[in-house]
């Protein structure tokens, strides 16, 4: 599950490079795939990796995939901490 924390931190961290300079959004949405390897996420070549963005009219929910085995519900927490609420 480490992996899985880790992941959520580095995703952390591209989404607040994102809001600081939002014109690295077009590199992220042109190659998913390089840009997260780029940027320290190597995922699968074979995996489509969607972008989406919340505003004000849509909100994205996502269900992530049920672990193989039983977590905490603090650890829950942080995997689905996607959605946040200013």
């Amino acid at each position: 599950m480490e992996t899985g924390l880790k992941q959520a931190r580095v995703w952390a961290s591209i989404v607040r490079k994102i809001w600081d300079d939002p014109s690295i959004k077009t590199e992220l949405i042109d190659d998913p795939h390089a840009f997260l390897k780029e940027h320290g996420l190597d995922l699968s070549a074979q995996q489509a990796i969607h972008i989406l963005e919340n505003t004000d009219e849509h909100l994205y929910l996502v269900i992530p995939q049920k672990p193989s085995k039983e977590i905490s519900d603090e650890l829950l927490s942080h995997i689905v901490a996607g959605m946040h609420y200013v």
